[in-house]
């Protein structure tokens, strides 16, 4: 599956998904880049051909996502995927809750003048990739100087220019 995900699955589910990495949570999520159905995308997620239980699980995991008459998936939407609806997962409850919250800043964004979602999505992808890939990262508002100009510049560190 291509773009930004984070799925993981139990042990005892290991042939569920693919181009995924896997590890012992149950949980994960992936960042929509383009307009598509939730068939569409469970075809792509998952090895086997998605059940019927497979969507009454994704559609129970993504109760923050709306649609009518049916649920298409929008760029930007952060899906949760999961092999269970086991309400004692907190993990799971977390997840819910962490798409909720995204889904709602998403929304307030798509109200500004030209956002774009697709490119959100595709831009958020580039710099988690970025991130995931470095060894040292820092995120400045204000510039960081390549050189330093005089002594006093030395006793600066990072922080200094957030």
């Amino acid at each position: 599956m291509e773009g930004t995900y984070n799925y993981a699955k139990t042990i005892n589910d290991i042939d569920n998904s693919k181009n995924v990495r896997v590890d012992t949570t149950e949980v994960a999520w992936y960042l929509v880049k383009k307009k598509e159905t939730v068939d569409s995308f469970l075809k792509r997620a998952l090895l086997h051909t998605p059940t019927q239980m497979d969507k009454g699980i994704f559609l129970a995991n993504n109760t923050h996502l709306i649609g009518t008459p049916y649920l298409e998936l929008q760029p930007g939407d952060i899906v949760v995927l999961s092999n269970t609806t086991n309400p004692n997962s907190t993990e799971l409850t977390k997840m819910k809750i962490y798409a909720k919250t995204a889904k709602s800043k998403i929304e307030e964004l798509k109200k500004t003048r030209g956002f774009d979602p697709e490119l959100f999505a595709y831009l958020s992808d580039m710099t988690t990739s970025a991130l995931s890939d470095a060894d040292f990262v820092g995120i400045s508002s204000k510039p960081i100087p390549t050189e330093v100009e005089n002594n006093k510049e030395d006793d600066k560190t990072l922080a200094d220019y957030s």
